[in-house]
């Protein structure tokens, strides 16, 4: 592993076979749904060895049972009769973290044997037959008892580079919105990484594109717009940061001629959706699936329930009105 991450950039790995770190691993087949070793070279002190600090990360599912009665009699001592609703279910997680040292390779043998360790006569077949997308998988022949994590279990596509491709669509989109910038916000802008910017830009066209398709009538003012601002703060909140969605968002609604009334709902909104990432994180919701926690959470919930602002009335075509004011979402 530490070979592979020397060669390959791998940090994370999956274990297949527990027994790699007999003794230091106190593993639970029925707790654990994520395995992984994040792997830190340590430094050698001379060794012809290499010291490794080895990390693992284990993360713990609890699966709570609630017994209520529906009725009376249904459920008697967490008896279930005949009564598929006297009980629910509530998950709380928690995270593990085990570090260890570990010597890898040992002092060369004599005998210059090619094969390790005095007089082997061959290599053992290469993971995947060399082939890159297969290195690592366990086959016969080649079982190392673990492979590279770069997906599946742990794995985040909000944090993932590729997830944001420089497509000729999202540039189009970039020479669009960069007309919508404020100057606060394009000085911001201008000076994040590249992968930043290109961060934003996705989660500014996601937006655009879920409230456009939930909220086809009411994306300027409405619940739309209310969905579209709360959904791209949050998404900004967990790949930029907080503090950073907190700057672009607070900048943006310095556009030149904004409406207050609209300046205001945009800033509610662009707080609640900060907010609301914390909320999820500190429930062990801010992971893999946040996007859709979020979608769901604004559509089904907390915009019916009146937790973020909209304008009523609006004109025709959603303007401002005299009587116009800032109202509960529903």
């Amino acid at each position: 592993m530490v070979l592979d991450k020397n060669t390959f950039g791998h940090q994370n790995f999956n274990i297949q076979d527990k027994r790699l770190f007999n003794g230091n691993t106190n593993y639970s087949d029925t707790a654990n749904i994520e395995r992984k070793i994040a792997i830190e070279p340590a430094q050698a002190s001379g060794r012809a060895s290499l010291l490794a600090s080895i990390c693992y990360n284990t993360t713990v599912i609890t699966v709570h049972e609630n017994w209520h009665c529906t009725q009376s009699g249904l459920c008697v001592s967490g008896v279930c009769d005949e009564c598929a609703l006297c009980v629910d279910y509530s998950f709380s997680y928690h995270t593990e973290v085990h570090c260890f040292d570990e010597e890898v390779g040992g002092p060369p043998s004599g005998g210059g044997g090619t094969g390790g360790g005095g007089g082997g006569t061959g290599t053992p077949p290469e993971c995947g037959g060399g082939l890159p997308q297969l290195r690592g998988q366990v086959q016969e022949g080649c079982t190392p008892g673990w492979n590279p994590n770069t997906g599946g279990i742990g794995y985040d596509p909000d944090l993932d580079p590729a997830s944001y491709p420089e497509t000729p669509e999202i540039l189009l989109f970039e020479q669009d919105y960069r007309g919508q910038m404020s100057t606060q916000e394009l000085a911001i802008f201008d000076n994040m990484p590249r992968i930043k910017q290109l961060q934003y830009l996705f989660n500014a066209k996601s937006a655009l594109d879920w409230a456009q398709s939930i909220y086809p009538t009411s994306v300027h003012n409405g619940n739309g717009d209310a969905f579209r601002h709360a959904y791209f703060s949050a998404m900004n909140a967990k790949v930029l940061g907080v503090h950073l969605a907190k700057q672009l968002g607070d900048a943006h609604e310095t556009f030149p001629n904004n409406n207050p009334i609209e300046n205001q709902m945009d800033l509610f909104n662009n707080q609640y959706g900060r907010n609301l990432f914390v909320e999820l994180s500190q429930n062990g919701m801010g992971g893999h699936f946040f996007k859709e926690s979020v979608i769901l959470l604004l559509k089904n919930i907390r915009i019916p329930n009146g937790e973020l602002r909209k304008i009523a009335p609006l004109g025709p075509n959603s303007e401002i009105l005299p009587s116009s004011q800032l109202v509960p979402t529903d």
